[in-house]
Formats: structure tokens, C-alpha cells, sequence
């Protein structure tokens, strides 16, 4: 499992810092590697706000944008693993997504409106 902390939104790998665009808000180790998501400030779109980082604190992949919704603005709100131990990621137009862990590609779980 990767050692990691999140402190005053910086994400930490080994005591050392990652360079993000946004402050951290969730994290989850996964393996060797930790999922986070980043705030967006308000009126700032960004709707890949989901990263996979290795234990070398290079970014595997950053989330697909989610394909439902005529908004511009739909970023990602959490991530969570789910009891059958898949990631997944809730956003702003709410569709759950599984994340694919190798790729950033998403499926639709749960359309929750």
C-alpha cells in the first residue's frame, strides 16, 4: 500500500509533495497508487478533477469528463470505493460512475436525480 497524507489540500507521497492544479479533498490509496480529487473554485470548469498518482508521484491518468449532461460545468463532487472493492466517482449531474482503476474511463452505476 503507497503512504500518503493530505494536508492543507497538498498531497503527500513519502514526504514529498504533488503537483496538482487544485487543492486535494478526497483521497484513497489503492495499491501502489492513491485516487484523489481536487476542488475546482466556483465558476472555474474543469470536469476531470480526478487523478491516479503512483507511489514515483507521476499521474497515470486523469478521470474521462463525464458524457451525460448539456451542462458545462460537471465536475466530479466525491470518490469512494465500493463494496466490491471498485472505484467510483459521483458527479455534479447525478450519474455514480465506476472508474475504471487502469485508465480514468468511467460506466454508469446509478443515476441518482
Amino acid at each position: 500500500m503507497i503512504e500518503f497524507k493530505v494536508d492543507d489540500g497538498c498531497l503527500f507521497i513519502d514526504g514529498e509533495a504533488v503537483r496538482l492544479p487544485f487543492p486535494v479533498v478526497e483521497a484513497i490509496g489503492i495499491d501502489a497508487a492513491v485516487a484523489v480529487r481536487v476542488d475546482v473554485p466556483t465558476g472555474q470548469a474543469f470536469n476531470r478533477n480526478v487523478y491516479l498518482i503512483d507511489a514515483e508521484r507521476r499521474i497515470l491518468w486523469q478521470i474521462d469528463e463525464s458524457p451525460h449532461g448539456t451542462e458545462a460545468d460537471k465536475p466530479f463532487m466525491n470518490i469512494w470505493m465500493a463494496d466490491d472493492e471498485a472505484l467510483m466517482a459521483g458527479n455534479w449531474n447525478g450519474i455514480d460512475y465506476v472508474v475504471d482503476i487502469s485508465s480514468g474511463r468511467l460506466s454508469v452505476k446509478a443515476f441518482r436525480r
